[in-house]
């Protein structure tokens, strides 16, 4: 996983965000889930995460079920999703598989984040969203 978390807190703190990303990587690194943190250019962290990590989240994500990455952050707020629903009566491009598997994606991130959904069928190519 990259961040930039550095770099944004650069201006608050009043130092250098390679400083920053150095006091980040040394409070985390005696965190057992994390393999190692890299610093990298101006202060990107890269960090690795340990098999221990990845063998718990299995867990988590089995004991969960269908409910996991749920969450109630939308909490019933509705958002209208248009998207491409291709037209069998004119010619495909490649736009409409790429905007229906992005705007599919993304309805289904926001449903599994509370949000209540409707997607009215367009022709554009490229998801559009209004809340």
């Amino acid at each position: 996983m990259s961040v930039n978390v550095a770099m944004m807190l650069a201006k608050q703190s009043k130092k250098a965000p390679r400083a920053i990303a150095e006091d980040i990587q040394g409070a985390m690194q005696s965190d057992a889930l994390i393999e190692k943190i890299d610093i990298a250019g101006p202060g990107f962290l890269n960090f690795t995460f340990a098999p221990t990590f990845w063998q718990a989240t299995v867990g988590v994500v089995q004991e969960a079920g269908e409910a996991y990455g749920s969450s109630d952050m939308g909490k019933g707020t509705k958002v209208q999703v248009e998207y491409v629903s291709a037209n069998p009566t004119g010619p495909l491009h490649i736009g409409h598989g790429r905007g229906t598997a992005l705007g599919d994606s993304l309805t289904r991130i926001l449903e599994k984040a509370g949000y209540d959904l409707s997607r009215p069928n367009i022709t554009s190519t490229t998801p559009v969203v209004r809340c």
